[in-house]
């Protein structure tokens, strides 16, 4: 078939059942046997249907509908800007591949690939890679319809993550291979986590939830450095600050004393100029050959107005030790209150605290 413009003016066919497609005697494809092969730019009009399969070289730009019974294969660009009528349970996209790695250690494939190169050309522009912005219109008034904006998962497993378009209901979903929840998004801006069935982390409005409500088994953990052979102060301290002028804050500290340098500082408050604090320190040591323990609990007030800090009256100290000169106490220097533990000159001890202070 050959055109010298609009409209075809020589019709060739070629004895092998393929005929040749010309524009301005230039062949820019190939009619087959229920196929069509374009190797240049191609733009249809109107609708197209198309049985057997395609194949299109250059670009290929679509304004009307497209039926796609067949297969289309675009090497270079492939715009559709018409509509695409399907059947029910049909993918306007479908990737159906069979994939089979070569026979190569730790090698790796790509069943979807994507690779853009983004060039800025003027400032605050915005470059996206992959963009899923789905429009769902139309009403029933039957049962509830499902607007899933993307559906990730493995066909053995189901759904591992899904994003759904609802005004009521879950956003944004992980599951587990097993399709147990793991986290969740709702539309009330509420943030669920999961250890199927119970929710053990939940943000609801500004309001945080930590554990399972009633369960004895619901534990909540602070965690910090484990090593202790230097003085160490979980920096993943409990605080609360409701914005009355008081702060609360829980720490734990850890120190091991040697037999060189029996006293130590396991815990030192830095206080602030016109400030007054009540502190309370839990403390357990131990001779890490004899285990000979020292537990207790000791009281301080301190102030300080400007200059250095002062302790208010006395501490109350409530001690238990086996070894009778191991000892604890609540001391302040310059501008600090210091937490001090005296061990043994016979052996390490090794020192555990739990810091409360109220400062205001």
């Amino acid at each position: 078939m050959k055109y010298t413009g609009l409209n075809p003016t020589d019709v060739n066919k070629v004895a092998s059942g393929s005929l040749g497609v010309f524009v301005e005697s230039t062949q820019v494809g190939t009619f087959g046997t229920n196929s069509l092969v374009v190797t240049g730019s191609t733009t249809l009009s109107g609708s197209v249907l198309v049985v057997g399969p395609q194949t299109n070289a250059g670009s290929l730009t679509i304004t009307g509908s497209s039926i796609l019974s067949g297969s289309v294969s675009a090497v270079g660009t492939l715009t559709s800007l018409g509509t695409l009528g399907l059947v029910s349970g049909s993918s306007g996209v479908n990737i159906s591949q069979s994939l089979t790695q070569t026979n190569s250690t730790s090698s790796y494939i790509y069943g979807l690939n994507l690779t853009p190169t983004f060039t800025n050309t003027a400032p605050s522009q915005t470059q996206t890679a992959f963009r899923v912005n789905a429009v769902f219109t139309g009403s029933y008034t039957g049962s509830a319809t499902s607007n899933i904006i993307a559906d990730f998962g493995a066909s053995s497993v189901g759904s591992q993550l899904t994003i759904t378009d609802v005004t009521s209901g879950s956003i944004y979903m992980v599951n587990d291979v097993s399709g147990l929840p793991i986290i969740e998004a709702t539309s009330d801006w509420t943030v669920n986590m999961y250890n199927y069935p119970n929710i053990v982390f939940q943000k609801t409005g500004s309001a945080l939830y930590l554990g399972v409500s009633a369960s004895a088994a619901s534990n909540v953990y602070i965690q910090a450095s484990s090593s202790f052979s230097a003085p160490v102060t979980n920096t993943s301290d409990v605080i609360i600050d409701q914005g009355i002028g008081a702060s609360y804050r829980q720490t734990q500290a850890g120190l091991q004393t040697s037999t060189s340098v029996p006293t130590g500082s396991l815990y030192t408050l830095a206080l602030n100029t016109s400030s007054s604090v009540s502190m309370t320190a839990l403390i357990t040591g131990y001779g890490t050959g004899s285990r000979d323990t020292i537990t207790g609990e000791i009281r301080s007030t301190i102030k300080r107005i400007s200059g250095d800090a002062t302790i208010v009256g006395e501490n109350i100290r409530f001690i238990t030790a086996d070894f009778s000169g191991s000892d604890a106490d609540i001391i302040v220097s310059g501008s600090n209150a210091i937490l001090v533990v005296t061990g043994s000159t016979a052996e390490p001890y090794a020192w555990r605290a739990t810091i409360t202070t109220q400062i205001v």
